[in-house]
Parts: C-alpha cells; structure tokens; sequence
C-alpha cells in the first residue's frame, strides 16, 4: 500500500512540474508578445545649434577661392568696358581731331584758347566728344551695376555653403530675414559705391594731359611763324613802295597774303612731318588716363572683401533649428 501512495504522490509531483513549467513559458512568451505588441513612439524636440557658423570655418578656403574668382570677374567687367570706351574714342575721334588740329581754323582755335579762353574746353570738344562726361559715368554705372551682381552672386554661394545639412524650410523665416537684412545693406553699400566712383574728373585730366603736349607743339610753330613774318614785312614793305599811292594798301594785302599764306605752308609741314608720332602720342595719353580710370574702380575690390566678411559674421551669429529624435518606451 505505502508503494502505490509514493508512487502516485512523486506522479502528481512530476506533472504539478511539468504544468507550473508549461505555466511559466506560456507566462514569459505572452510577456514577449506583449512587448512586442507595444508601439515605440518617436518624438523630436527643436534645438537651436551652430551649424551655420560651422559649416563657414569648416568651409573657409572654399569660400576664399570664392572670394578670388568674384574679384577676377569683377577685374574683368572693368578691363573689358574701359578698353571698349577708349578703343571707341579712339577710333572715332583721333583722327577727327588731327583733321581739325591740322587746319586754318584749328590752329588759331586752339591758338586763342591758349591765350584767351579754355583749352581744356576745346580737347574736351574736339577729341573727346561733348558728352565724355556723360560718357563716362555711364561707363561707371554699368561697371559698377555690372559688379554689384557678381558680388550678389558670392553671397548667395556663401549662404549655399553655409547652409549645408541645414532644414531650409524648418529655418525659413530666419533665412529670409537674414537675407533681407543683408539686400538692404548690399543696395545702401551699392549708393554709396556709386557716390563715391562716379565723377567727371577724368575728362579733366584728360584735357590738361593733352594739352600740354598741344601747347609744346603751338610754341614751336609760333616761333617758326615770327621768323617768317620778318620776311614777311620786307616783302610787304617793298610792295608798299611799287604800289605808289596805294602803298599801305597793297601793304595790307601782301602782308595778310603772305601770314596767311605761310600759315598754311607751315601747318602742312608740321602735319607731313609730325603728324604720326602726335597721334601716337595722343593715344598713349589716352592709354595713361584710361589706366588711371581702372584704378578709380579698384574701391570695388575693398567693398566686395567688407560685404562678404560681414555676410560671414552675420551668419555666423544666427542660430538655427535643428530636430533632435526622443525616443519613448525603450
């Protein structure tokens, strides 16, 4: 009897086991499944960060060779429109000029200005063109409208490389004013710019540079004419005498005759032997001031490096969002 009792005792042992182990199993998977089973939430939280000031030390010899190739372009807009202008004085007016130089009328025009009136007037007219000044600050305007847009054109890759990585439309409203601020102050630089280079001051150098080489060449053709006019008066003088009566007149005659006469005689010589290498020179003074025009601009060159350094610093200051992920239930 006491063998059946242990042995059914230690069998309802074995299966209380075995079902408080199937228990505990079923137990643990419903606990996986309901894990499982239980969603992970995501959240992002907006923080404000640096990455703009960042991405501009991170990327500073990109935007120095930026900087570089926004100096060439603007190097070149005046090169070309300067060399343009003075290729087209050149052309059109030069010999224009020497034609009239040359001539009766041109040499007691200039003779008079010399002596009574304005010769600077008279290049300014003659070989430049009425409208040189308007000319010029045409050619100014174009130039420096012409740079204002390269110079956009490197803050707007200064802001490409700035905003790498960066959520555009997260930071929309602060880009904008970040770049409403800077247009603002990019067209008050533009004014002042304009202010500053355009002016008529170059057609006056101009004037006075060649007309000092006019002058030189006046004064020997005026000493030639005295000697001339000696004979002049002896050849008059004696026509006076043949005359008779009518001396003083024949007088008169012969001596405007021959002033007149030797005028022409030496104004032909003058031009046969010289008017080449005065027309050289005329152009090289052209050359000269047309050089010292390009350096009028060359301030364009400082106004880019202020603006984009304080493009970089504006930027450098502004903070922007950034989404940040905050996990849940892990």
């Amino acid at each position: 009897m006491l063998k059946y009792f242990w042995n059914t005792i230690i069998i309802l042992i074995f299966f209380s086991v075995i079902l408080i182990s199937i228990a505990l199993i079923k137990q643990e998977i419903n606990q996986e499944k309901n894990i499982l089973k239980t969603p992970i939430t995501e959240k992002f939280q907006e923080v404000l960060t640096d990455t703009l000031k960042q991405n501009i030390e991170k990327y500073h010899n990109d935007i120095l060779q930026n900087l570089e190739m926004t100096k060439q372009d603007i190097d070149k807009i005046i090169t070309e429109n300067v060399d343009k202008t003075f290729d087209e004085l050149i052309n059109n007016n030069v010999d224009k000029y020497l034609d009239f130089h040359y001539s009766v009328i041109g040499e007691y025009t200039e003779l008079f200005a010399f002596t009574f009136g304005d010769m600077n007037k008279v290049i300014n007219e003659k070989l430049l063109g009425k409208d040189f000044d308007k000319t010029i600050n045409k050619l100014s305007q174009e130039i420096v409208n012409n740079s204002y847009l390269k110079i956009q054109r490197h803050l707007q890759d200064i802001e490409i490389i700035a905003t790498k990585n960066v959520d555009l439309e997260l930071n929309k409203n602060g880009l904008e004013n970040l770049k409403l601020n800077i247009k603002e102050n990019l067209e008050t630089n533009l004014l002042d710019m304009k202010a500053t280079i355009l002016t008529t001051a170059i057609a006056t150098k101009l004037a006075i540079s060649i007309s000092s080489k006019i002058s030189a060449k006046l004064a020997l053709k005026s000493a030639g004419k005295t000697a001339t006019k000696l004979a002049a008066s002896t050849t008059a003088a004696s026509g006076g005498i043949t005359c008779g009566i009518a001396a003083p007149l024949c007088g008169i005659a012969f001596g405007t005759i021959t002033w007149f006469g030797t005028d022409a005689i030496v104004i032909s010589a003058d031009e046969y032997l010289n008017k080449d290498d005065f027309k050289q020179e005329i152009i090289s003074s052209l050359n000269e001031v047309k050089l010292e025009l390009k350096e009028q601009y060359k301030p364009l060159f400082t106004e880019l490096e202020k603006i984009s350094q304080n493009y970089q610093e504006k930027i450098k200051e502004t903070k922007i969002l950034e989404k940040r992920k905050v996990i849940d239930n892990f």
